[in-house]
């Protein structure tokens, strides 16, 4: 699935980036839709309700989920399929 991913990415110009996301327990539904799209490859449970989840998704996608406030960061960093990014 991560070559598809990445092979689909590189068609439409974008890079992938892999990176671990805070996502509040009100924001269930967008861990939800990751899950729907095959992104999340990992996930923990925090102490305090919220879901860590180690995902695998187009830049722009991320771009989206951390502008629209769902989600954070939760290093600052990003790993991308091209060269690291930091946000």
């Amino acid at each position: 699935m991560d070559l598809l991913l990445e092979a689909i990415s590189e068609l439409l110009g974008g890079n992938l980036a892999k990176v671990w996301l805070r996502i509040a327990p009100q924001n269930a539904r967008l861990r939800s839709q990751l899950y729907e799209n095959e992104y999340i490859e990992e996930e923990q449970s925090s102490g305090d309700g919220y879901y860590l989840v180690y995902v695998h998704l187009p830049e722009d996608e991320l771009n989206r989920i951390l502008e629209q406030g769902d989600a954070e960061l939760v290093d600052g960093s990003v790993e991308s399929n091209q060269d690291a990014v930091v946000i």
